[in-house]
């Protein structure tokens, strides 16, 4: 794979001569040679194995395959971030090492795994040239091949985000360096105020830059940082309930309502909708589990029953991200709720505002008109409940009976139901007015107004505007 490696050295050679062939104009002038070998030596850099996609991540990488820039990886609660900071010296001799800086540091809870060399086996000492690249002797010459056991070499990193690391970056920088000194020795610096063609030098210093130590030569360090994805909920369109005010739905005696509550996290972390604090179901209601994961989708299902007509019902309900891990401090699980995108910690509270219905009953399967009017009239007379339904109430909920024998079913706000059906008239309590003196109006008894309006604890606090649900002339 593709890595940074130095040209072979070079030989400089300077001759000095004088004219005294010229001046005497016989002989040959004075000469003398000298040459220099000019060993490149280099820090080592990090580089990536192309068939490794977490090896050394790069922001972007050139046409030779060397890579540049901070790369931003992606991180998860609770889920594993793994990669490697790989690195080779340029000079194939040198072996090197990988090292992780404390600052910015690392994640307390981060696992930082030994250095691993890659062994490039015996490489060749002598150059094209004849040149050796070391003075590595075997026997009275040069070494033909020196081993090179850990020119390159990588360390893993890994770490599993833990709750309240959600939103944030969190930078590991690394750096590796030779154990050569030879750039720590005295050399002369090229200043960075000299012009580009001019000679100009500044006084001898130790080392050739400033990361030349006798230790070795140290190389540029590498940082990758690590972006921890936080959860960013939102609740699901077709979601019954609503912020602000919320939503007002009809309830029905007898007749089943199931309204969904579902709320996703695109992020993929498992949600949770719930009831909001201080609430509960209405009685016999549930809050029954349609699916769960990164879709949390829960239905307010309920059928009320007698002795709810006229009641009013608020149910509030709140979605949040759940994640259930463990520490080494205790084997029992914990549960914590991460913060969302958005800085949060839940969802807007939503609610459903229910008010069942006066006067409005379901007809379960099987029943007929005789039945509903016996159950909810000593009058056996069943003609009158047809009456009451075999015309246009302007009610959009109900349906005309055509025939008293067979009672349809249908939808009924999204869910099966039987028929809906009217007992009777819903009628405006009026100033002055009382339970008695309506009960006479209607030839009905008070006994009846408050079994269809069991709302009605105390007749002494009734209020004119009042609705009551009556069945006209069934007082024998």
């Amino acid at each position: 794979h593709d890595y940074a490696l130095f040209r072979d050295d070079k030989i400089l050679c300077f001759t000095i001569s004088d004219n005294q062939a010229l001046v005497w104009g016989r002989g040959v002038s004075n000469s003398f040679s000298r040459c220099h070998i000019v060993r490149l030596r280099g820090a080592p850099i990090f580089v990536q194995h192309p068939s490794l996609p977490l090896d050394t991540p790069f922001l972007t990488t050139d046409s030779r395959g060397l890579g540049s820039g901070m790369a931003t990886l992606t991180g998860r609660l609770l889920e594993e971030t793994t990669f490697t900071f790989r690195a080779r010296d340029p000079n194939q001799e040198d072996p090197i090492s990988i090292m992780f800086l404390q600052d910015p540091g690392i994640p307390n809870d981060a696992n930082l795994g030994s250095q691993v060399c890659v062994d490039a086996g015996s490489v060749p000492n002598i150059q094209s040239d004849g040149i050796p690249k070391t003075y590595q002797m075997c026997g009275n010459t040069f070494c033909s091949t020196i081993p090179s056991p850990c020119a390159e070499a990588y360390r893993t990193f890994s770490w599993v985000p833990t709750p309240g690391s959600e939103g944030r970056n969190i930078k590991v920088c690394a750096i590796a360096k030779d154990d050569k000194n030879y750039c720590a020795l005295s050399h002369y610096r090229r200043s960075s105020s000299c012009a580009a063609t001019d000679f100009c030098a500044i006084s001898a210093t130790v080392g050739s830059s400033a990361r030349s130590t006798t230790s070795g030569y140290y190389g540029p360090e590498h940082c990758v940082n690590i972006y921890v994805t936080p959860p960013n909920p939102s609740w699901d369109a077709d979601t019954i309930p609503t912020e602000g005010n919320g939503t007002h739905k009809l309830a029905h005696v007898g007749c089943e309502i199931r309204w969904k509550v579902s709320a996703t996290d695109p992020s993929n972390y498992t949600m949770r909708v719930d009831l909001a604090d201080g609430n509960r179901l209405p009685g016999g209601a549930v809050f029954e589990t349609i699916s769960t994961g990164r879709t949390n989708h829960r239905d307010i299902v309920w059928t009320p029953v007698r002795g709810t007509e006229g009641s009013h019902y608020s149910v509030c309900v709140t979605a949040y991200s759940e994640i259930t891990y463990t520490t080494e401090l205790s084997p029992l699980p914990e549960i914590a709720n991460p913060i969302f995108l958005n800085g949060h910690m839940s969802l807007p509270i939503r609610c459903v505002h229910i008010s069942v219905r006066r006067c409005k009953y379901c007809a379960n399967s099987g029943e007929t008109l005789l039945l509903k009017m016996k159950e909810y009239s000593i009058d056996m007379n069943w003609l009158r409940l047809w009456a009451a339904n075999g015309n246009d109430d302007g009610d959009e909920l109900t349906n005309t009976v055509e025939d008293p024998g067979v009672l349809a079913t249908g939808l009924l706000d999204g869910v099966q139901n039987g028929q809906l059906l009217n007992i009777g008239p819903v009628y405006r309590l009026q100033s002055g007015e009382s339970l008695v003196a309506v009960a006479a109006r209607f030839r009905t008894t008070v006994k009846s107004l408050l079994d269809l309006n069991p709302d009605i604890t105390d007749v002494a606090t009734l209020l004119p505007g009042q609705d009551l649900c009556l069945i006209p002339c069934s007082d024998s």
